[in-house]
């Protein structure tokens, strides 16, 4: 039997798991149907991980932990078989906006050319990203 403490549940004494954490395996478990790629299947988790530090304790106007609304963007992907990147983005996606250390320049050395450029582009206003970490991260991933 489950019981709730704050954003854990627990199946007995010191066997508490995160509810986000298990939200997120229920999201992956899909994502294992149709990506058997084990570098894909790493840079999901790998995306994972970096949005679940970058975003702990932080709460949405609605009460949840924000969190749960990239698992739910990602979810929405997964559901339409999108590609490994197409979920990370997903993951991604409020990162540059929302998270103060979180810049063009890291999600550029810690993901994709692919990640940064043709997705972060495109959803992160221009404000957010200069001219010159765009150019500098194009060119590290060109050479």
């Amino acid at each position: 039997m489950f019981k709730k403490e704050n954003n854990n549940v627990c199946r007995g004494v010191g066997d508490c798991v995160d509810k986000m954490d298990l939200e997120f395996e229920a999201i992956y478990q899909k994502v294992l149907v149709y990506i058997h790629k084990q570098e894909d299947l790493l840079g999901i988790k790998h995306a994972y991980n970096f949005v679940k530090v970058a975003f702990d304790g932080i709460l949405r106007k609605d009460g949840n932990p924000f969190l749960k609304h990239l698992l739910d963007t990602a979810d929405i992907v997964v559901d339409l078989q999108a590609g490994p990147n197409t979920i990370i983005a997903a993951l991604l996606h409020d990162s540059i906006e929302d998270i103060e250390d979180i810049t063009y320049d890291t999600v550029c050395n810690k993901f994709s050319k692919d990640i940064s450029d043709s997705f972060i582009i495109s959803i992160v206003p221009s404000s957010y990203i200069s001219k010159n970490a765009m150019v500098q991260c194009i060119r590290l991933f060109s050479s």
